[in-house]
């Protein structure tokens, strides 16, 4: 699925061929679908008994159809089209206000070890004694050496988790001086994208590589503070620094979003999502407990947090935009 066109608070007619999707911001917005013809036949109907609303920090997926058409009513929001340029209809009423640049929905951030991405000491990373889940998608393309993927510490030892890869290209976790969960061996294999979870659940740690758990349950009784920065593609020094592309980084306070095997998501990471998303054994996330999205759009803002605290990501001897992604 590609992205033809994003677009920010029109309150004119939409019109679509096939899906769109509604992001809201700060406010709730309205929505109301309508039956038409093509061009610039009137409406013929509404085909909700609405208008409908969308909560504030919410998004729809909405199958609008082909001739019909979408208004939206309210503010602080976007509207994407979900499939081809070609699928959208002229028309009055067409979109008109266009983001510049126009971002593509896939895309990821580039390291080449010298660089790196982190965000200053927040309550949003100290994870205390609760439930935790940090994720993103990688493809590694410099193996054999010590890499870092996330990292939460100010010093070491420090209780404080770290995510790492090593020599053998295994990938483990790293808490307090000494290594707590391995995959063992060549479990981050090169030139491929990878989606690596760390989850913890009811004082259980687990690591999982593409859907798989790896490595032994940690017994975690650990209270991790109350505050923590965040480090991703080097360690809290800026050393040890990853060489490949990351994408979909996503931190959750207060929640083991994986507590057994699950398969691989197959598109972008939400702020919020259901509970047993697909069928997979997946706990539900609201939007506040999510503290930190990156998914990487290429593009202008590709480092932009799209979880509701929108923090400032510090981009330390420039990570780049990639249109390279894993869906």
């Amino acid at each position: 699925m590609s992205q033809a066109n994003v677009y920010t608070s029109v309150s004119n007619a939409l019109w679509y061929t096939d899906k769109c999707r509604i992001s809201t911001s700060t406010t709730p917005i309205t929505y109301q679908v309508y039956a038409t013809g093509l061009g610039d036949a009137p409406a013929v109907g509404n085909l909700y008994s609405g208008p409908p609303m969308l909560g504030a920090f919410e998004y729809l997926d909405i199958y609008v159809g082909v001739g019909n058409y979408l208004t939206i009513t309210g503010a602080n929001y976007t509207a994407e089209e979900l499939g081809t340029q070609s699928s959208a209809q002229a028309g009055t009423g067409n979109f008109t206000e266009q983001l510049t640049p126009s971002p593509t929905i896939n895309g990821s951030a580039l390291f080449d070890g010298t660089n790196y991405l982190s965000l200053t000491t927040k309550t949003a990373f100290g994870f205390g004694t609760g439930d935790f889940t940090f994720e993103g998608w990688y493809y590694h393309t410099t193996g054999a050496a010590n890499h870092r993927l996330f990292d939460f510490r100010t010093t070491t030892p420090q209780l404080a988790p770290m995510l790492g890869i090593g020599t053998s290209n295994n990938v483990y976790l790293y808490i307090n001086g000494a290594t707590v969960i391995n995959a063992g061996n060549n479990s981050m294999p090169t030139n491929a994208w990878t989606h690596i979870a760390v989850a913890k659940a009811s004082n259980s740690t687990k690591l999982f590589i593409n859907g798989t758990q790896a490595g032994v349950t940690y017994a975690d009784t650990n209270n991790y503070g109350t505050t923590c920065p965040c480090y991703m593609g080097a360690d809290y020094g800026g050393a040890n620094g990853y060489v490949g592309y990351m994408s979909n980084m996503r931190v959750v306070k207060g929640v083991g979003v994986y507590t057994s095997n699950f398969a691989s998501p197959v598109s972008n990471l939400t702020a919020t999502q259901l509970a047993n998303v697909n069928g997979n054994p997946s706990a539900a996330i609201t939007g506040t407990q999510t503290s930190l999205l990156l998914n990487t759009y290429s593009g202008a803002g590709f480092l932009t947090d799209s979880s509701t605290n929108n923090f400032t990501v510090t981009n330390t001897g420039s990570v780049t935009s990639s249109t390279s992604a894993p869906f």
